[in-house]
């Protein structure tokens, strides 16, 4: 997703000032760019593809020491990425910090915010700090070389085929009144051309493939539409 709207941005020259204030709000702080150099260079001697292919069962059962690093690693990255998120909550609490639902200053304050909401409600499982964890290490983790590996190989595929630019700038700005406004999501409705350019870009993309060993045992539906896994 991250990959995808940096691409609309550079490439088409959109409005920059609103569009950079939607990447802040996926940011929490400076926690994604202070992680000392020794704590990544540990991961990545520690952590490898193997440990992210394999069925967890797998690990757990013949592998079990590895298993328990790969967690003990994740729970490291858990902790500092969210050291200030930490903080602010508990700045929340003592009444330290407050949180304008209206004008959320990046990600954690929203989340905040929402939180106040549910537990209004009698509080909801998805809101909770450790959601919240996660959510931070998702980001940090998977925004960092997919998104670089993905705008390099689009750019790549645009350079190479100036038709698809030019027909997307069209799109683009018959949608926007002559770029007139910024594209926002409401406009994706309309702009066909584009959605599927960003689709091909990722499924050329090919960044990071990890499911080899998961199969799906169970018929999906989709638009109803029933797919049975033969085996």
């Amino acid at each position: 997703m991250t990959g995808s709207g940096l691409t609309v941005v550079v490439t088409f020259n959109g409005e920059s000032r609103q569009q950079s204030r939607s990447f802040v709000i996926l940011g929490s702080s400076r926690c994604f760019t202070s992680m000392p150099p020794s704590f990544m260079q540990k991961g990545e001697e520690e952590f490898t593809m193997f440990d992210m292919t394999v069925p967890v069962w797998f690990l757990k059962r013949f592998f079990s020491k590895r298993y328990e690093l790969g967690v003990k690693v994740q729970q490291d990255v858990l902790g500092y990425v969210s050291r200030e998120t930490v903080q602010r909550f508990e700045d929340v609490e003592a009444g330290r910090y407050s949180v304008d639902p209206e004008d959320p200053h990046d990600l954690v304050d929203f989340f905040i915010a929402r939180k106040q909401v549910e537990d209004e409600k009698g509080g909801h499982p998805a809101y909770t700090l450790n959601s919240l964890k996660h959510v931070l290490a998702d980001l940090w983790l998977a925004g960092q070389d997919t998104t670089s590996t993905t705008l390099v190989n689009g750019f790549n595929q645009l350079v190479n085929n100036p038709h698809v630019i030019r027909k997307v700038r069209e799109e683009v700005l018959r949608v926007t009144d002559n770029g007139s406004r910024p594209l926002t999501l409401q406009d994706r409705a309309e702009t066909h051309y584009l959605n599927a350019t960003l689709a091909e870009i990722q499924r050329h993309s090919s960044i990071l493939n990890v499911n080899f060993w998961r199969i799906n045992h169970e018929p999906t539906t989709v638009r109803d539409i029933q797919w049975i896994q033969e085996h």
